[in-house]
This record gives structure tokens, C-alpha cells and sequence, in this order.
């Protein structure tokens, strides 16, 4: 799964990257990333998956809140 997501990321486009997780199978990503606000509230959200059970995908969670983090700054994107 973390291969999975590390291909398929967007980091301009989080919501398109959640989508093609939730259509692949990966639902328990999905759910656990869904956006419910700004994008401060979803990197709020990544940290606190990241620090509970979810340890297989926290790689992932981490670099999308950095990318999260560089959009809000208005910095180019790396990927």
C-alpha cells in the first residue's frame, strides 16, 4: 500500500490522490486522510493519523504534509 501511494501522490492535488486511493480498495486511507477543511486542517489531520495506528503509511503521511505545508507557502512543487 505505501508503494502504492508513494507512485500515485499528487501534492497539488491531494483530494485526486485520496479519490484514486479510495477507488483502488485503499479505504481505510481514504477515510483516515479525508479532508474536512483548509489545507492547515489537513495536515492537522495527517499528524494525528500518522501518530495513532496508522505506522504502515506514515512515510506517506509525512511527505504529503510537507508537500501540504510548501503549496500553502506557495513554494514549487518537487514531485
Amino acid at each position: 500500500m505505501v508503494q502504492w501511494l508513494l507512485e500515485n501522490r499528487s501534492g497539488w492535488n491531494i483530494g485526486a490522490a485520496l479519490g484514486k486511493a479510495a477507488k483502488s480498495g485503499h479505504l481505510r486511507v481514504a477515510q483516515c486522510l479525508a479532508p474536512r477543511g483548509s489545507a492547515n486542517d489537513l495536515i492537522e489531520t495527517i499528524r494525528q493519523a500518522a501518530s495513532r495506528e496508522h505506522f504502515e503509511i506514515s512515510l506517506f503521511l509525512y511527505d504529503t504534509a510537507a508537500t501540504v505545508r510548501k503549496a500553502v507557502r506557495g513554494e514549487a512543487p518537487t514531485n
